[in-house]
């Protein structure tokens, strides 16, 4: 916990990723979530990120657990270049300002009978500055906007090395193709 930095209040979740070692993960699990008592479907959080390098592939991920975390289900991924919120800073560790954050929604409708929820952040080290987390809050948004549904076939599924995945016809789209741990 961080008590200088904060885009509200007076804390922010701080992960001093300048010295980390490239690979090595930090995790931040919530208490867990009583989804049944609240109307609540949208987890939404703020964060501020620098980095250190063009090349910088530190990562977010985000999981869900619904057993008390013997297994997680991967929610949201956010890479580096997502995740950054402020120009590269090389030489010094980054401390955001007020106008250094972003907000991200994830989306939790699918948990509404869910009475122990857990979620957790997982940041993994690239090489980059550090990162700050602030402002998480459950709520009910104003409105879900639900994406047009999509006519897509993979096949052969399951597969060991090939396969294919046909789209509509005039459809742009851009596939991330990820193994069950979680690798691109």
């Amino acid at each position: 916990v961080n008590t200088a930095v904060a885009r509200s209040g007076s804390q922010s979740v701080y992960i001093n990723n300048y010295f980390k070692t490239p690979g090595s993960k930090e995790e931040f699990i919530l208490p867990p979530l009583d989804m049944t008592q609240q109307n609540a479907s949208v987890l939404e959080f703020s964060y501020a990120f620098a980095k250190r390098g063009f090349d910088n592939d530190d990562e977010l991920r985000i999981w869900v657990s619904l057993n008390c975390g013997v297994t997680w289900i991967p929610r949201k991924v956010l890479s580096a270049d997502q995740l950054v919120t402020a120009g590269q800073q090389g030489f010094s560790q980054f401390v955001p300002s007020l106008w250094q954050w972003n907000t991200e929604q994830l989306n939790l409708a699918a948990y509404q009978t869910i009475d122990h929820l857990l979620v957790k952040f997982e940041f993994t080290s690239g090489g980059g500055n550090n990162f700050y987390l602030d402002d998480l809050m459950v709520h009910d948004p104003l409105s879900l906007e639900e994406p047009e549904a999509m006519e897509v076939s993979i096949f052969p599924n399951p597969t060991e090395d090939r396969f294919r995945v046909q789209f509509e016809e005039g459809t742009e789209a851009t596939v991330e193709v990820r193994d069950l741990v979680g690798r691109t």
